[in-house]
């Protein structure tokens, strides 16, 4: 098999080009250990599409192959796989169902998954990303609580809370802190602001901003005059980052496609600001998708390839008829990229749509690698964004693709 850390780019390329499954064997490494591996999870859902069981597992290579779930590691469903350095963490079901703890994994030396530690936590916390401020320190938001658990990750033990219910907007549920990003000693937490059926409760962009040291909230950061609101996914860490001019960018959600009052969009904050950007202004509503009639709902999932390029997932629920009978099997996943200088979307029309559990995205050398779940196929696929060449269902899924990561030892 053709091993991660011995395939070269010109491999790679060939591979993309001929798609072929006769590519000469190279061997294993000489002392057995790896240095790389592809981390992935995957949704094995009920026929209503609302509730199943997910696994997570590693591989040391992109040769095709089909992956059943016999060797996974079980973790929550509905939930988010957040990679730190070496260490994975895993979160409990959104809709219980699963043990109330997070639990963090390293790789070993074969990629093989080993747990470390967990650390419990309430049930129907709605446990959601982690943020590591340091060795000892970590943050994890709890979206059930409306809480920051601040722990340490070495022996997985919680230390304190940073409460955020008071700056709950009337109508929502209670806060929601969702995905986490950290700049300059300060750390950048998305609000989700749900109402009771996880939309939109109040039209404006929320953020908190902790000082990483003290664990402070030092204000709330609110934008009302752009017309987007939920700041960040709160199970996909990618829906906040910092670029390489160090400006904040935050996906949006509104309500998820269900109310066109409440469009998804992207904001900004520049670097050295502390506020949102009000003059940077992209809703999805008002943006075109160059290959496609139709506009798309949110950004479900990304990766940022830098100088302002995003390949993502966006949702476009009318590309489904029954999008809003069962929006969990629903058609309305769509590739595209997105550059965040022009705002320009534009549909990767050699990748298929796939439905909303198929959703992971990330680069790989010269290839960018997307799951999905289409009319076709579930599985990884390879796509080269040079060339244009794409090899469909690469790798093989029992369960729909959400998640994918190129982990670097």
């Amino acid at each position: 098999m053709k091993k991660l850390q011995t395939w070269s780019a010109l491999t790679l390329a060939a591979l993309l080009t001929a798609c072929s499954n006769n590519d000469n064997l190279t061997p294993s490494p000489a002392n057995g250990h790896y240095t790389e591996a592809l981390l992935f999870n995957t949704s094995v859902t009920n026929p209503d599409g609302k509730s199943g069981v997910a696994y997570m597992q590693a591989i040391n290579d992109t040769t095709s192959a089909t992956y059943n779930n016999r060797n996974a590691e079980p973790i929550g469903y509905e939930t988010a796989l957040v990679v730190q350095g070496k260490n994975i963490y895993s979160m409990p079901s959104f809709m219980g169902g699963s043990k109330s703890e997070v639990t963090r994994w390293q790789l070993n030396a074969q990629n093989k998954l080993v747990k470390q530690a967990a650390l419990a936590v309430p049930a129907a916390s709605g446990a959601a990303e982690v943020l590591e401020i340091s060795a000892t320190k970590a943050y994890l938001t709890c979206q059930g609580l409306g809480k920051i658990i601040v722990f340490n990750p070495q022996t997985m033990t919680k230390t304190t809370d940073i409460d955020l219910n008071s700056y709950a907007r009337t109508g929502a549920v209670n806060v929601g802190p969702a995905a986490m990003v950290k700049r300059d000693g300060k750390v950048f937490v998305g609000l989700s602001q749900f109402d009771n059926t996880y939309k939109a409760a109040y039209k404006s962009v929320d953020l908190v901003m902790i000082d990483a040291q003290t664990d402070k909230v030092e204000k709330l950061i609110t934008n009302e005059t752009l017309g987007l609101s939920c700041a960040t996914r709160p199970i996909d860490a990618s829906s906040i980052f910092v670029d390489e001019q160090g400006d904040i960018y935050i996906m949006c959600l509104g309500a998820f496609g269900f109310n066109s009052d409440y469009p998804g969009g992207i904001v900004r904050i520049k670097k050295g600001a502390t506020e949102i950007d009000a003059t940077y202004r992209f809703r999805l509503d008002e943006t075109a998708i160059d290959g496609l009639d139709v506009r798309a709902d949110y950004v479900v999932s990304s990766y940022y390839a830098g100088n302002g390029l995003l390949y993502a997932y966006v949702s476009v629920g009318k590309l489904d008829p029954k999008f809003s009978e069962n929006p969990y099997i629903a058609i309305v996943n769509c590739p595209v990229t997105i550059d965040l200088k022009t705002q320009k979307i534009t549909r990767i029309k050699e990748l298929p749509i796939g439905n909303p559990y198929s959703t992971g995205v990330c680069k790989y050398k010269d290839i960018i690698i997307w799951g999905s779940t289409n009319k076709e196929a579930t599985g990884f696929y390879y796509y080269n964004p040079t060339t244009k060449k794409v090899k469909n269902a690469a790798i093989k899924t029992v369960g729909f693709p959400g998640f994918i990561y190129h982990i670097k030892k």
